[in-house]
This record gives C-alpha cells, structure tokens and sequence, in this order.
C-alpha cells in the first residue's frame, strides 16, 4: 500500500479507535453511513468537509448499532442493481461531495 500510494500515505493523519462508536464520539460531525435503507439521498444529504463516509459489506450491510451513530445516506439507482461495489459507491460518494461543494462555491458567489 504504502508503494502503490507514492508516499501519499504519509501525507494522511491516521487514528485508532476501538470501534465506529468510539470514533463517532471522537468526531465534531455524526458519520455518514451509507445504506440501502436511508434517511436521504446523496443527492439531498449536504457533506461539508471535513466529513467522514462509513461503508459496510453489501450485505448484511452496517450492523444496526452503527446505523444509530450518524445519518443513514443512500446512492440513487435504478431497481435493476441491487448493490454497487463497495469502491465504486465510495467514487460516487467522494465525487458528489466535490460537486456539491463546487455547487455551493458557485452559488455564494451569484448571489
């Protein structure tokens, strides 16, 4: 990891916690917990930074106790997928956050 990263690595801050609940009292900001059954939609649910995304496995999914820490969030998509691979659901989700953020640059400055 640390070679395929180039040094990147080194450029992060890494903690240790004992567990998602632990980290969740750590943190100013509730966790985002992406799952299929969601308080909102990535597209309505705002991430200012910083923000934290929490995936689980495709199934079951995040255990109900984890679900308690944060806002349950969900990517859009057609009835015809059941689930996204956990890579390309946290692509999604770092891009809208880009998006959104540039979305929310661009209206303060038109108004």
């Amino acid at each position: 990891v640390v070679r395929a990263s180039i040094g990147a690595r080194f450029q992060l801050r890494v903690g240790e916690f004992a567990d998602l609940a632990a980290y969740a009292r750590w943190r100013e900001r509730p966790p985002h917990l992406f799952s299929g059954e969601a308080q909102a939609s990535l597209e309505e649910e705002p991430l200012p930074s910083p923000f934290t995304l929490v995936f689980g496995p495709e199934w079951p999914g995040l255990p109900a106790e984890a679900l308690e820490l944060g806002r349950t969030v969900s990517i859009p998509q057609t009835d015809a997928v059941e689930s996204l691979n956990v890579a390309v659901a946290a692509g999604i989700a770092l891009f809208w956050a880009r998006v959104g953020a540039e979305r929310a640059g661009a209206a303060r400055h038109h108004s």
